[in-house]
């Protein structure tokens, strides 16, 4: 099918070849971060007959609730632990896979964006992405599915692709991009850490 996924909403997303209603309640994996071999491993084409099983199906659902606790927009299945070539984007209210995903073809030049991922928490980095991308992609009935994408939803259709080929957003940019987005990281841990322990003590007092 061919489709155009608009701007930086994707919330708009919503047709039958994208998705189907989930019946089962999954329970969300864990999350390797930084440092963990497995994000450096490209992951394996998805065989398509393989897609409509009770447990590739669980994975995706379990992808999606994954990405709903940790309130992202996309995750990864090697993020998870899974060796898949599989990927799942989304809000709270939608999520849709995307199974051996690959991009074709790209409008303009790169720009930079900032970026965060669920591996990475609390780093944020200003990444070159493409505006608009098209992409091809089987979504989880199976079906082929080539699309244009836009704005946030291309820039996170981006972001997971890296993941599937090994690639962190780190590896985009430079070693003192990644040490001035290191040191802003450690500021936000320690504010959190002392808003935690004010709490606390508030917390237990008579």
């Amino acid at each position: 099918m061919n489709e155009t996924i608009n701007n930086d909403d994707i919330l708009v997303i919503n047709t039958e070849t994208n998705t189907k209603p989930t019946k089962v309640t999954y329970d969300p994996l864990p999350v390797y971060t930084e440092g963990h071999p497995f994000l450096k491993l490209p992951t394996k084409e998805v065989d398509p007959s393989e897609i409509k099983t009770p447990d590739f199906q669980q994975a995706i659902g379990q992808l999606k609730a994954t990405m709903r606790q940790y309130g992202a927009v996309g995750i990864s299945a090697n993020q998870c632990g899974l060796n898949l070539r599989l990927f799942v984007l989304g809000t709270d209210v939608f999520q849709m896979a995307c199974i051996n995903p690959k991009i074709i073809a790209t409008e303009g030049e790169t720009e930079k964006v900032r970026e965060g991922c669920v591996s990475f928490p609390a780093l944020f980095i200003n990444v070159p992405r493409y505006k608009r991308i098209q992409v091809e992609y089987l979504n989880e009935n199976g079906e082929s599915t080539t699309t244009w994408m836009d704005g946030i939803t291309a820039q996170c259709f981006q972001h997971e692709l890296d993941h599937m080929n090994g690639i962190c957003y780190t590896d985009k940019v430079g070693p003192l991009a990644v040490q001035m987005a290191k040191k802003r990281q450690a500021k936000i841990d320690r504010k959190s850490t002392r808003l935690n322990s004010s709490h606390v003590k508030r917390s237990r007092m008579p």
